[in-house]
């Protein structure tokens, strides 16, 4: 019988002891899941002297630790599973729902325009600037970023570093101009307090609290004078782009309460033209982008049911703007709704664009794509093209062979 306990399971620091009670002196192999997926294995053979008093457990080599190679992020869920393993059997030892860390007060509110790029951001936000309630900074192609980047420098300073044989601060002397990991959240340092768990809470729980509410204070400050000195003065919220992939999402709603996102959407296949002439983006480099933000999309559909996310499509974003906009000024009960200029949109989409008008880029990839990349779309992308109601191609029909009467043949011959 497979048996075990976890002793501490943290982001970035796993121990415990696990053994088969049938083979009590044969170590046992110990597998780590994060969210369904296996991240690592260890033997369970250190010793372990409470086992050893107790007589009944072999010779008390059942322990293990794991160190997480990259440490779990303050800002994701994540769910930790541990399984014993020996002989064919396999037991879970724990499950567990690590959460993210939450803390928040506010002045205005963030509306996170979140997409890959290529995705209508640029014109969204310039909609969004056309609001006096909301705050965004004018400096095409409106890229300023606080969030993101306070949200990147939280993640890093909040999270375990140097889990090499000499911690200390090695690696602030070697780099003064950057910031690593923090070399002293680390297990090797958890015995200068008489509780071992002393060390994890103050920088898991205590120090998070302080950076979140410093980086906050920053990002709110900055937007409410910019709100005094663009004459925004009772504006309620600022806006910035945030791309889909990172994990500004989780340290927006981490540091901000309530927080409004909108996330656009755009068919694969005329991002991949996009990307194509923009970027000048290969397949290899592109689908694999795309792939991924199609599944993050699917994932935040499916999992956070909110009532603080909206969904857009690019599509109805530039062909049926008023209707886009009404739907988006309804989410952000803005008192004045937003409205379209298409003067300005032909502007920014000649500087922005590359298509040769905004109704061309919607379905180009019908005359840019070969049959052989619409079919490995097709394949690839079945699930969103489905989910969010995109066009897709007409199954080839195999053609009717015609049938014919059969031909009389005469059994007699001819005189």
């Amino acid at each position: 019988m497979l048996v075990g306990h976890i002793d501490r399971l943290d982001r970035h620091y796993l121990s415990g002891w696990a053994l088969d009670t049938d083979h009590p002196n044969t170590p046992i192999e110990v597998i780590v899941l994060v969210n369904g997926q296996e991240w690592g294995r260890v033997i369970a053979g250190d010793l372990r002297e409470d086992l050893e008093a107790l007589g009944t457990h072999g010779d008390g080599r059942h322990g293990f630790t794991y160190l997480f190679v990259e440490p779990l992020s303050l800002l994701e869920n994540y769910d930790v599973t541990v399984l014993g393993r020996h002989e064919g059997k396999t037991a879970t030892l724990r499950p567990k729902a690590i959460q993210p860390f939450r803390q928040s007060t506010q002045r205005q509110t963030p509306i996170l325009v979140t997409a890959s790029g290529r995705s209508g951001t640029t014109i969204l936000m310039k909609y969004l600037r056309g609001s006096p309630s909301i705050v965004v900074p004018d400096k095409y192609p409106y890229e300023l970023k606080l969030l993101t980047y306070y949200g990147h420098a939280f993640d890093i300073l909040s999270s375990p570093g140097n889990h090499g044989d000499f911690p200390g601060d090695d690696g602030i002397r070697l780099d003064p101009f950057s910031s690593g990991l923090n070399p002293f959240n680390n297990h090797q340092f958890q015995d200068i307090f008489p509780d071992s768990t002393t060390l994890y809470d103050f920088f898991e729980r205590k120090a998070p609290i302080h950076l979140t509410a410093a980086f906050r204070s920053i990002i709110s400050d900055f937007y409410h004078l910019l709100g005094e000195k663009s004459g925004r003065l009772q504006s309620r919220f600022f806006a910035e782009k945030t791309d889909i992939l990172q994990r500004t999402r989780g340290f927006a709603r981490m540091a901000f309460d309530p927080v409004k996102e909108i996330i656009l959407i755009r068919d694969p296949r005329d991002l991949f033209c996009s990307y194509r002439s923009f970027w000048q983006s290969r397949p290899e480099e592109a689908i694999p982008a795309l792939k991924a933000t199609a599944e993050r999309i699917l994932k935040i559909r499916c999992a956070d049911h909110r009532d603080d996310v909206i969904f857009v499509k690019y599509e109805d974003l530039v062909l049926r703007t008023e209707r886009a906009l009404a739907e988006v000024s309804g989410f952000l009960e803005l008192d004045s709704p937003l409205a379209p200029d298409r003067e300005a949109d032909e502007i920014l989409f000649k500087k922005h664009g590359t298509s040769a008008d905004v109704s061309s880029s919607v379905g180009r990839w019908k005359d840019e794509l070969k049959a052989k990349e619409i079919q490995v779309f097709e394949s690839e992308f079945a699930e969103f093209f489905t989910a969010f109601e995109y066009e897709r191609p007409a199954r080839e029909k195999r053609p009717v062979r015609e049938i014919r009467p059969a031909r009389r043949i005469s059994l007699l011959r001819n005189p």
